[in-house]
């Protein structure tokens, strides 16, 4: 069978980039799927969140978690789940609205880059 993207260069992205996931901070690893013309391939996602996700740095991460908890930035404006009551709903929810920030963070620090030069 040959692949699109083999799992070794699959591997070799995410070790050139050391993004971990947004959604949990967690390890990306290749997962094996097949592209929109069902050919066989593998894309970078997290096995713990079940998803594909190219990351973010371990900083953008930890800013936009530290948003969402401490400051309750909201990226997607959904009801918050009771932590207690419902902690599956809580963490999903959790996690999106650091998936999402996380795009608003890396944002930011891009223009900051920009408008420094």
């Amino acid at each position: 069978m040959e692949y699109i993207t083999t799992k070794k260069q699959c591997q070799k992205q995410i070790d050139k980039y050391k993004n971990v996931c947004r959604g949990c901070g967690g390890k990306l690893t290749p997962i094996e799927t097949v592209d929109n013309s069902d050919r066989p391939t593998f894309w970078i996602g997290c096995k713990k969140c079940t998803v594909f996700d190219n990351g973010c740095n371990l900083n953008e991460y930890k800013i936009a978690k530290k948003m969402v908890i401490e400051k309750h930035f909201r990226f997607y404006h959904k009801q918050e789940p009771d932590k207690n009551r419902e902690p599956e709903k809580y963490n999903y929810w959790l996690t999106s609205q650091i998936r999402g920030t996380c795009r608003i963070v890396n944002d930011v620090l891009s223009y900051n880059i920009e408008l420094i030069k």
